[in-house]
């Protein structure tokens, strides 16, 4: 089981946003990851430590790593997909 959310650090103790609806004496393992105020606000950020790729860079990942399905029927439709969730 895996428990997301958001809390506040004061004076050393975490403190969720959420109850953690958790039995006392829980043993639990966590990584924490301080937000800051753009990320709060959802504005893009860059990652410390991470730079830019170049679109050669990129080329050469999706080929190492990118994987093709095909592609679909030439009748294939909207319609096809819609009916199949009705």
């Amino acid at each position: 089981m895996e428990i997301h959310g958001h809390g506040i650090c004061k004076s050393g103790v975490i403190q969720p946003e959420q109850p953690l609806e958790l039995p006392d004496n829980t043993k639990v393992r966590f990584v924490l990851v301080p937000e800051t105020e753009s990320q709060q606000t959802g504005e893009t950020v860059a990652l410390p430590n991470r730079r830019a790729i170049t679109g050669e860079e990129l080329e050469e990942l999706i080929r190492l790593y990118g994987v093709s399905v095909g592609t679909l029927p030439p009748d294939f439709s909207r319609d096809d997909i819609y009916s199949d969730h009705d």
